[in-house]
């Protein structure tokens, strides 16, 4: 029995040297393959951030330079970031959906510019995506209905999303909606 076991034992060392053999080349391949992957990765990344960088400069200069020459103008830019943040961390608390749409929806007023056409805009940008929430919570509905063959209802419900996402747009742009 121990030599049985001796036996197996040299077979499996010798297999394991043969399959090491084979398996070594296909590993230094893949190590080089990887190397190669996230050399790449670091270049496109690196050429990315420098044209966001040239983006954000251009949108800086385009946007937000002659208005922030009006201290009313940098009042509201401040106010602005300070009420998204803690808007945004009461509403991830709550509902992380909403919270997420109002972060994207309230830099995207910031970064073009909404902010400085009022001083109620990022109070908009907020009924704006509570009024958008609508129209996902809507859209179950509407395949629901249209799945029955309820046509008329179903036109309804479709009706009323297209509604709510033109008003959802306009409040997040800083305007009331022309009704």
């Amino acid at each position: 029995m121990i030599r049985f076991i001796a036996i197996s034992f040299e077979k499996l060392r010798q297999f394991c040297l043969r399959a090491g053999r084979i398996l070594w080349p296909l590993i230094i391949k893949l190590v080089q393959a990887l190397y190669w992957f996230a050399v790449r990765l670091a270049k496109v990344l690196k050429w990315v951030l420098v044209k966001l960088a040239v983006i954000t400069y251009a949108n800086y200069k385009k946007r937000h330079r002659s208005r922030l020459r009006k201290g009313e103008n940098l009042l509201r830019l401040g106010i602005s970031i300070f009420i998204l943040y803690f808007i945004s961390k009461a509403l991830l608390e709550t509902d992380w959906r909403l919270g997420l749409s109002f972060i994207v929806a309230g830099l995207t007023a910031i970064w073009f510019g909404y902010i400085y056409r009022g001083r109620e805009v990022m109070g908009l940008v907020l009924i704006g995506v509570i009024i958008g929430s609508l129209v996902t919570l809507l859209a179950p509905d509407a395949w629901q209905a249209f799945s029955s063959g309820d046509l008329i209802g179903f036109a309804f419900i479709v009706f009323l999303m297209v509604f709510f996402y033109y008003i959802s747009r306009e409040y997040k742009k800083g305007r009331r909606p022309r009704l």
